[in-house]
């Protein structure tokens, strides 16, 4: 039998889960209305919160594949990431040189907006 701890961690992820699509949700329909955009199902990803890692969090898109939502940065594993890297190593052929490229290929880190709900 799972201890009340258990049940209530579980219970909490599965309303942050919950609530995180919807606002996501609503993001995407808000940016479509103001770009003429369409919808394009959704790809899934894990997320580490201050309740516990979240798994299979679904991440709505649009068929451009311009929508990005506030809540938190993009995964690196995206094809125009893989893009980027293939670049880089591509440009890095002195290995002297690896580790500027790497450098400047790298994509600064900007805050990522805290919910306040």
């Amino acid at each position: 039998m799972e201890d009340i701890e258990t049940r209530l961690d579980s219970a909490i992820k599965k309303v942050v889960k919950e609530e995180l699509e919807r606002i996501m949700g609503i993001e995407r329909d808000v940016f479509l209305e103001q770009s003429n955009g369409t919808r394009n199902g959704h790809y899934e990803r894990g997320l580490t919160t201050k309740y516990g890692d979240i798994d299979d969090l679904k991440v709505p898109g649009d068929r451009e594949g311009t929508f990005r939502t506030e809540i938190f940065q993009p995964t690196s594993d995206t094809p125009a990431s893989r893009n980027s890297s293939l670049q880089c190593m591509q440009r890095a052929s002195a290995p002297g040189r690896l580790k500027a490229y790497l450098s400047s290929c790298s994509t600064p880190a900007t805050p990522v907006p805290q919910y306040q709900g």
